[in-house]
């Protein structure tokens, strides 16, 4: 996968409580990333922590996180999506969080675990295809079984976050979205996103914001 030195996987997998069910007042049903309900981000789970270093003191930094694709995983498309939400630690609030869609073939470039910058024209790392701000309102036609095979186009949703010195995190990330009979969802990644900093859990970072 591509990535930005000194960006680095934690392999211990986060634990998430996460309740299926309707959120109250909302119609919307929430549910885990599986294959058991209408949409998939096939991101899996765990933690992944980005490195601050060469950052100066008192400054920001921004990472990109990547590799979650929605696919179909059950019932028909195309499927809306529309909108996505997230949760931070406290103490570890990101400046501000954007979201990306990349629309890429997989056959002949790889997706992004992580990256410096965003993902427009200020990051190091040149990425195919094309990548544009926002994902409201866009329609999910390819199923999870083609996505698998890594022959052909495909999209990923890229998260990137921006952080101060005592760090940022990011997880739950939750994308909404609606069916083609018109019921709404909510699929919530297992994914915690974190930039390392003072304030970053030291299993993760040290503590130490040049980590």
């Amino acid at each position: 996968m591509s990535g930005s030195a000194g960006v680095r996987t934690v392999l211990a997998v986060a634990a998430l409580a996460l309740m299926s069910g309707c959120q109250a007042d909302t119609g919307i049903t929430m549910h885990g990333d599986d294959d058991e309900h209408p949409l998939s981000l096939h991101s899996g789970g765990g933690a992944f922590a980005a490195s601050a270093e060469d950052r100066a003191p008192g400054g920001t930094w921004t990472t990109t996180f990547g590799s979650f694709f929605p696919c179909i995983a059950d019932g028909d498309g195309p499927i809306v999506i529309d909108g996505v939400d997230w949760t931070s630690d406290k103490d570890l609030d990101p400046l501000s969080v954007r979201v990306f869609l990349r629309s890429f073939d997989d056959s002949s470039s790889d997706p992004i675990a992580s990256m410096r910058g965003t993902p427009l024209q200020d990051g190091p790392v040149a990425l195919s295809g094309s990548i544009h701000e926002g994902v409201d309102g866009f329609r999910v036609e390819r199923t999870c079984a083609d996505s698998a095979d890594n022959s052909g186009q495909t999209e990923e949703l890229l998260v990137a976050v921006k952080s101060d010195e005592g760090g940022a995190h990011v997880g739950d990330l939750t994308v909404r979205y609606t069916t083609p009979d018109g019921r709404k969802f909510g699929v919530v990644s297992e994914w915690q996103m974190y930039i390392c900093g003072s304030e970053a859990p030291e299993n993760l970072c040290d503590g130490n914001p040049a980590t």
